[in-house]
């Protein structure tokens, strides 16, 4: 006859803070096919904990037409990431 096991674990889901987002962004569009953005994050207390450092992210970026290009920090490490998408339509 097999066996049944029960384990019981506490787990406590109150935040010991709450996450605060600030953000600045721009956009301007220099003709119908052609714009540029720009965009900076502040994050303070990341995922609900008090102790987490502030964090700050930005981005730069480009589109034309469908084509988007941009640049954006990651809060993690300050590390460059680039991203190019576009969109077909038929």
């Amino acid at each position: 006859m097999p066996s049944l096991y029960k384990i019981k674990k506490h787990i406590d889901l109150e935040s010991s803070s709450r996450q605060l987002n600030y953000g600045l962004s721009y956009r301007k569009d220099l003709n119908d096919d052609l714009a540029f953005s720009l965009k900076h994050m502040i994050t303070n207390n990341l995922n609900h904990r008090q102790n987490s450092n502030i964090l700050h992210s930005s981005y730069i970026g480009m589109n034309y037409k469908d084509i988007k290009f941009g640049f954006a920090t990651n809060p993690e490490d300050s590390s460059l990431e680039t991203e190019l998408s576009y969109a077909i339509t038929l």
